[in-house]
């Protein structure tokens, strides 16, 4: 039950981010080379098949769309802490229908390929790219020490936005012995500036706990 509460806030946070930034940033990617447009393609511009078996996905029990999760996970690089790290998911449209299609299914109901295709043209057209990251720290306010960037090769960008920066993080656990804080927040680079034909890594740093950790994220490779 814990799990699928879990679930369902994470779900929330993706939706609730999707719309939020929709109202204000409505703008066309432009590609910078044929590799580019490919890839870029491939991401943003899913066909019907496509969408159909990320429909499927989302039909799966919890432990298969926790897997697939970790199989869309970015990879760490280097990290200058050891133990536990914090996530990193892609929001690409293929994660976005999975995860909406599973939210879907929790309530009784399927996600249909009209919805798939109109979630995908609202991401295609929004001209960004979103990162879901599950963060945790040792205080509700964790998050204001938090910073992120992407970088790739001489390139670092900055996020346009980052959504559950400024709100209080979420207690984990139950009881009065629980003393820790976690929060999925959700930085939107503009796709207009990365190059999908290039591997990117994307910097996290925990001012608060001096935590620094580097995703690599290949775009190649994502769905």
């Amino acid at each position: 039950m814990k799990n699928k509460v879990v679930m369902a806030i994470m779900i929330l946070s993706l939706v609730t981010s999707l719309l939020t930034f929709a109202q204000s940033y409505y703008r066309t990617a432009e590609g910078q080379g044929s590799a580019d447009r490919q890839i870029r393609n491939a991401i943003f511009d899913l066909s019907d098949r496509q969408m159909k078996q990320a429909i499927a996905v989302g039909k799966g029990d919890l432990q298969s769309v926790k897997a697939f999760q970790t199989e869309q996970q970015a990879a760490v690089i280097e990290s200058n802490q050891s133990g536990m790290q914090p996530s990193v998911n892609v929001n690409t449209p293929f994660y976005y229908i999975a995860m909406m299609s599973y939210s879907a299914l929790s309530t009784g109901r399927e996600y249909t390929l009209s919805e798939a295709r109109q979630l995908n043209k609202q991401l295609s057209d929004l001209g960004q790219l979103g990162f879901s990251i599950k963060a945790s720290g040792d205080n509700a306010r964790f998050t204001e020490h938090i910073s992120i960037m992407l970088r790739q090769g001489s390139t670092a960008m900055q996020p346009g936005s980052i959504t559950g920066k400024d709100e209080q993080a979420d207690k984990d656990g139950a009881g009065a012995y629980s003393t820790g804080y976690s929060k999925v927040l959700i930085p939107y680079f503009d796709t207009s500036r990365i190059d999908f034909s290039q591997p990117a890594e994307l910097i996290y740093v925990d001012d608060g706990q001096h935590l620094t950790v580097t995703y690599q994220v290949d775009f190649a490779k994502i769905k």
